[in-house]
């Protein structure tokens, strides 16, 4: 529905931003948009995510119960805060959104295609446990459109430290202004 949706605006251009589990759906729906015949995005940035071809190098644990589940993934990824593993509402509504999102990732295939036209631009924390330099370098196999990588000081959540979040922002402004640069001067 997504792409769908995309495809029927017509608006154009875009970028599609995804991290961790986000930056497989973006890589996904920028395929999908291709096999509907809809104009791609101008450039599809992934975060936090080792290339699709890859097999993530994080344990499996959406097997395990709530409580389980949100500490090992607070141990893996960090960014759960004390707050919400010391309350319990809070905990519970993760947990339930945590062991789909684990489960999406533990199950995917990926599918061999055809490397995107759009440009590919990853993100990533260099000392992201989940995530290797290697890993992310590996997206650049999914793109003819060209590639660029970045990597920040920091873990998994690299963007939460102000400086990386500022640089972050600084590099998808740049990739942005770059497409709309384009098209004020060939539109």
């Amino acid at each position: 529905p997504v792409a769908e949706a995309i495809r029927a605006t017509r608006r154009a251009p875009f970028v599609v931003f995804g991290h961790s589990l986000g930056a497989l759906l973006a890589f996904e729906l920028t395929r999908r948009l291709r096999r509907i015949g809809s104009p791609l995005p101008q450039a599809l940035l992934v975060s936090g995510r080792c290339a699709p071809q890859l097999r993530p190098n994080v344990p499996l644990i959406s097997h395990l119960d709530r409580a389980q589940l949100v500490e090992r993934a607070a141990q893996l990824f960090g960014g759960i805060t004390q707050e919400v593993l010391e309350n319990h509402e809070l905990m519970e509504l993760m947990a339930e959104a945590l062991k789909a999102d684990m489960r999406i990732s533990e199950e995917y295939q990926y599918v061999e295609e055809e490397p995107l036209e759009c440009p590919i631009a990853a993100f990533g924390g260099d000392r992201d446990p989940c995530v290797s330099q290697r890993e992310l370098e590996l997206w650049r196999e999914q793109s003819r459109g060209g590639f660029m990588r970045d990597r920040f000081p920091g873990d998994h959540f690299y963007f939460r430290e102000e400086q990386n979040e500022l640089r972050l922002l600084g590099n998808i402004e740049r990739i942005s202004s770059r497409i709309f640069d384009k098209r004020d001067v060939c539109g």
